[in-house]
């Protein structure tokens, strides 16, 4: 741990640390964390909250006695009603797309029904496979089976697919009875509708933070308290019993990410900034508002025009004195907000800057790793590492290339007049008897603009296995 610490502590140096706030990893390097800060005392550590909600998510969709949460002890937990229900859709999905007969049949079959909707309404899509990296995804799957159990019970009664069926091994024919029977149960229906209830804003908050769209810290923990509200309220067609093991095991998993930098991004965000909050939030705000202090921005004077902050908004007095600040708080970032509303309170605005501009998960340093453990499935995991490498280079490359297809060459009018009087004089150059062939080799010609256009590829899709567990 001492290597990563002196790692991260290199890198921030070399950066400049007063210009960085915190440091978020996973929970496998928080040991890590007390050396980091014992370097530099005003760095905040904290474990990325998207991997312990995608963590979340997957305790309460196993089937385990006990749930350990690491520095927060084990829990019990025995339920398996959404890992019976979860395994039962991914026995549909993974029937019906690994044929390629099958597969065929169902878009063929989801194409007709698309064509019969009326114009606006939402189209039937194709059924999504789960991949290993993240767990959510296996609740996208479910989500997105729920909406195609119309085209799946099509599919069953379609006549091509009947005859294809009907030629096909005992095992084949046995498994689409199965993929029958859950696809007219309406108790497999019903517990997935529960399920997706359940996780429905957890699945919101892990895509804002995982999907690199701005999401602050302010936001996270705001959606955090609204999951703890829900979980502490009955919810229709689960146990008392069950929901308060999840809200259990959901308070274990926020405690284990949580920080009080996230408080006091929340207590600065506009869109809470102006409610009441706790004895407990505004101790932790003011903890870390005396760790941030600098000479410049000290304690006192961050602390006065919070309070003048405050004041200005339970008076409705200057630019609060009517909807506007609130409409605004849903419109534009809390970087922005502040530097409209709070642009005169300037210890203040220093504060605030710094926590507002702030990420919120690691998401974006493990693309490449999360690539590579996709890559190594079962089928793949023989593999040498340099073929590894090549097939993750080759991934982030289709990504470059779709950026650089859908890129906008914007050329100004006076940079078509170079092109087209560099290219005129080149011409000269080369046209002309006299001028030497030592000055023309020499001259470079200029480079013309040229504006790329997408292109769309196929979307082929093959006959494989590669999504067996």
């Amino acid at each position: 741990m001492k290597y990563i610490a002196n790692l991260i502590v290199e890198h921030i140096e070399e950066i400049g640390s007063d210009d960085i706030v915190a440091v978020i990893m996973d929970g496998a390097c928080e040991g890590a964390f007390k050396f980091i800060t014992e370097k530099i005392p005003h760095i905040q550590c904290f474990i990325c909250p998207t991997h312990s909600l995608d963590r979340f998510m997957s305790n309460i969709c196993s089937d385990k006695d006990t749930i350990t949460v690491r520095g927060q002890g084990n829990f019990d937990w025995g339920e398996d009603l959404f890992s019976r229900a979860l395994k039962k859709v991914k026995f549909v999905v993974k029937t019906v797309t690994r044929h390629q007969f099958p597969l065929d049949a169902y878009r063929r079959v989801k194409n007709e029904a698309n064509a019969e909707l009326e114009q606006g309404a939402e189209q039937y899509k194709d059924l999504i496979k789960y991949c290993d990296t993240r767990f959510m995804s296996q609740l996208l799957m479910a989500e997105q089976y729920l909406k195609s159990i119309t085209i799946l019970e099509r599919l069953l009664v379609d006549a091509k697919f009947t005859s294809w069926l009907r030629n096909k091994s005992r095992s084949t024919k046995e498994k689409f009875r199965k993929v029958k029977e859950y696809v007219r149960s309406t108790g497999l229906a019903t517990t997935v509708k529960l399920m997706m209830r359940t996780f429905k804003t957890c699945m919101l908050l892990m895509r804002m933070t995982d999907g690199k769209t701005g999401a602050t810290l302010g936001k996270v923990y705001g959606y955090m308290c609204v999951l703890d509200k829900m979980y502490r309220s009955p919810i229709g067609g689960m146990s008392l019993c069950m929901r308060e093991k999840i809200h259990a095991i959901f308070m274990a998993r926020w405690q284990y990410f949580h920080i009080p930098l996230m408080t006091a991004s929340y207590m600065v965000d506009p869109e809470y900034i102006a409610q009441e909050h706790t004895a407990d939030e505004i101790k932790e705000f003011r903890c870390v508002m005396r760790q941030m202090a600098t000479d410049d921005h000290s304690y006192a004077n961050i602390l006065m025009e919070y309070g003048t902050l405050r004041q200005r908004i339970e008076l409705n007095a200057e630019d609060f004195k009517d909807d506007t600040p609130w409409t605004h708080a849903r419109e534009i970032s809390a970087l922005q907000w502040h530097d409209t509303y709070t642009f005169d309170l300037v210890h203040l605005l220093w504060f605030v800057r710094r926590l507002s501009s702030l990420p919120c998960s690691g998401s974006k340093c493990e693309h490449g790793w999360s690539i590579e453990a996709w890559v190594h499935s079962r089928r793949r995991n023989r593999m040498l590492q340099k073929t590894t490498e090549h097939m993750v280079r080759f991934h982030s490359n289709l990504l470059l290339e779709d950026s650089m297809n859908a890129w906008d060459v914007v050329v100004l009018p006076w940079e078509d007049e170079l092109v087209i009087e560099d290219a005129g004089r080149w011409s000269q150059v080369s046209e002309g008897s006299s001028a030497p062939a030592a000055s023309a080799s020499s001259t470079q010609p200029a480079v013309s603009p040229v504006s790329s256009t997408a292109t769309d590829g196929d979307n082929d899709d093959d006959d494989d296995d590669d999504d067996d567990d």
